[in-house]
């Protein structure tokens, strides 16, 4: 399975604006490789078709649960609002997915939105995610974490990056790729999964 990651588009929006978003491009890449392994359960299906016009499932695509935000304090054991320096959550999944020779191969996107908290002292945020692949028992075959440094211009207090993973994950004679989850999520310390344990 190949995942090759890009940070397209760098998005600023005002904290009182919910559209007129302006982006400008950066690129990176990333790569992890393991062998196929066996099926596992949709939960967000979609179809594509062979040259012979067969129907094939493409993976589906979830955001891991209490994994979908993250809050980043200063350092001490205040946990009030006061004391946030930056938070950030995952936006809407959308995924497409096409067949070649012997593999299926997917196109992942979703916002990283952030917002800069009044204990911040740097106008930069960098936030921990990961995507990884599991089966229908729930074992995690593959799983590659990024950072993304989130930027936060002037008199703007949120902002946000839409990241892009391409993977290409081969398949055995017969199988398709509805057999695959794709999971994203935060990575988070103990403190910050127990902390939106209990939001």
């Amino acid at each position: 399975i190949k995942v090759c990651r890009t940070d397209q588009e760098q998005q600023v929006m005002d904290m009182n604006v919910n559209s007129g978003i302006k982006t400008s491009g950066m690129l990176r890449n990333a790569t992890l490789a393991i062998a196929a392994l066996a099926l596992a359960a949709c939960a967000i299906p979609g179809l594509t078709e062979e040259k012979d016009q067969k129907a094939e499932l493409c993976p589906s695509a979830s955001i891991l649960g209490n994994a979908e935000q993250v809050v980043q304090f200063k350092e001490g054991s205040g946990r009030d609002l006061i004391d946030v320096m930056f938070q950030a959550e995952i936006g809407k999944l959308t995924m497409s997915c096409r067949y070649l020779k012997g593999r299926v191969v997917t196109d992942l996107s979703f916002e990283l939105i952030a917002e800069r908290g009044p204990a911040a002292r740097s106008r930069n945020g960098d936030f921990d995610y990961f995507v990884a692949i599991s089966d229908v028992k729930g074992r995690v075959l593959a799983k590659e974490t990024f950072r993304s440094r989130i930027g936060f211009p002037e008199n703007r207090r949120r902002a946000g990056i839409l990241e892009e993973i391409e993977q290409s994950i081969p398949l055995r004679k017969n199988e398709d790729g509805g057999g695959y989850e794709i999971l994203v999520g935060f990575q988070l310390s103990e403190d910050q999964l127990q902390y939106n344990r209990r939001q």
